[in-house]
């Protein structure tokens, strides 16, 4: 019987059939990043586990391996479960798959499994989705390093200043032109995103634009499953 401390608390990210009755799940795991293993017998109709394996459930893993796909040893809920629905259970798959492009296999991150904890409990309790969403996409950006850094409290808040392709701002001296709308932004509209202050619309649909200009370097080319289901359904 394996001690309490051998147990790592988890979310289920993703999963992929593997082979005939397995799975590979990835999982969220605060000090071990994300954990790719093969679950034996997960697709089993009959299978204890198959009912745990669900998303926006908090469970209790282990495993074992030394490579970078695991076996999944110990499964058993945490007693914790999130139930989402409509554009909250859409928004929840989005940000497991930012986690599962972006965050890289076994690196730590117990500050971003509690802001995504956090992200999933606001989505229980709001019907505007948009502000949580926000709000952990630049949380990821800050743990992943990327972020951008927010221009001085100084700067005209009526002005706008434009994102270059080296994430500095630059002061605008005229009104921007049609080509360069995309990476203008009002300095009033920046200092409230710094806050996590989405009160405003006009903040909130800047904000949508800030955070797809500096997620596209990391995601690359290949388009986002979720948010495509997203725009079929809605």
């Amino acid at each position: 019987m394996n001690s309490p401390a051998e147990l790592h608390q988890a979310y289920v990210l993703h999963t992929r059939s593997y082979r005939e009755t397995s799975l590979i799940v990835d999982f969220l795991v605060p000090d071990e990043g994300r954990i790719s293993a093969v679950v034996r017998g997960a697709r089993r109709p009959k299978s204890p586990q198959r009912s745990l394996l669900q998303p926006f459930a908090r469970l209790l893993i282990s495993w074992y391996g030394k490579g970078e796909l695991k076996t999944l040893k110990l499964l058993e809920s945490d007693n914790q479960f999130m139930s989402l629905q409509g554009r909250a259970l859409f928004s929840g798959l989005y940000l497991n798959e930012l986690l599962v492009r972006l965050i890289k296999a076994e690196e730590s991150c117990e500050t971003l499994f509690k802001d995504y904890q956090r992200a999933l409990l606001e989505l229980t309790q709001t019907k505007s989705v948009e502000p949580v969403l926000r709000c952990f996409e630049k949380q990821l950006l800050q743990t992943l390093g990327y972020w951008l850094s927010f221009p001085e409290k100084g700067v005209d808040q009526t002005g706008y200043l434009y994102l270059d392709t080296d994430s500095q701002w630059l002061p605008m001296t005229m009104a921007p032109t049609q080509a360069q709308q995309p990476r203008c932004f009002l300095a009033a509209d920046l200092a409230a995103i710094a806050q996590d202050d989405y009160s405003a619309d006009q903040t909130l649909r800047a904000a949508k634009r800030l955070m797809r200009l500096a997620l596209a370097p990391l995601l690359g080319d290949k388009p986002l499953r979720s948010k495509d289901l997203f725009i079929k359904t809605y």
